[in-house]
């Protein structure tokens, strides 16, 4: 990648674009098709790999096996540099959403790149971050209904197509969703199904593409009776 872009998230947002660069020639270029697991919950932790093109699912495994989303990742993102910089086993398991491009840089580089361009205040900065969205979910998750919650998911999640459409493609079953905004399948089906009827959305497996972001927004907003959406 030759140039810096300016809608970088993760760490990426936090480089300037010579350091940016210099982070990307750690390690080659590869392709990873829809639907690839990347890194898998308890691994060892010896590779970062940063996302370049596309969008990825990390999820948390429960012990009977339920998968748990906690949240969507996209260009700019150092995945797995938990574990690197722990020297743990992976956190969390992460998956391609769509067809991803990624530099897969060994652990032992990485630590060296991160101490010759003092980041660890940076990645201090970034984590503090990433602990407050945490948060919020939670306090959403005890004091939101579940439509303001779905609705407000679903914009986070959303972004343009190449005709500028705004899509959400989840890479996650309904029930998956429905754990990540604390609901069962049936009552997020419920959800999505009335912000159809009120053309605010459409569906399709695993998309949903939203027709009235301003009311998708303003419906997050409102307060009121949990079957108002």
């Amino acid at each position: 990648m030759g140039t810096h872009q300016p809608n970088l998230t993760g760490l990426g947002a936090h480089l300037d674009p010579q350091t940016w660069r210099e982070l990307l020639d750690l390690g080659p270029r590869s392709r990873r098709s829809k639907g690839r697991v990347l890194m898998r919950q308890g691994d060892p932790g010896d590779v970062v790999m940063v996302l370049v093109r596309g969008r990825v699912k990390v999820s948390r495994i429960e012990a009977d096996g339920a998968v748990f989303p906690l949240a969507i990742r996209t260009i700019g993102e150092v995945l797995g540099d938990i574990a690197v910089l722990s020297g743990s086993g992976r956190t969390a398991t992460v998956e391609t959403v769509t067809d991803c491009e990624i530099h897969s840089i060994s652990g032992r580089r990485f630590l060296r790149f991160v101490s010759d361009h003092a980041l660890p205040g940076k990645i201090v900065t970034l984590y503090q971050t990433r602990l407050q969205e945490s948060e919020r979910r939670r306090a959403e998750l005890a004091g939101l209904t579940l439509d303001q919650r779905v609705c407000l998911t679903l914009d986070r999640l959303a972004f343009p197509d190449e005709r500028g459409a705004l899509r959400v493609d989840l890479g996650m079953s309904q029930e998956e969703f429905g754990r990540m905004v604390g609901a069962s399948r049936n009552a997020v089906g419920m959800v999505l199904a009335r912000l159809r009827t009120l053309g605010i959305i459409d569906t399709r497996p695993r998309l949903v593409t939203i027709r009235n972001a301003e009311a998708l927004r303003r419906r997050a907003e409102e307060t009121g009776r949990a079957d108002t959406c």
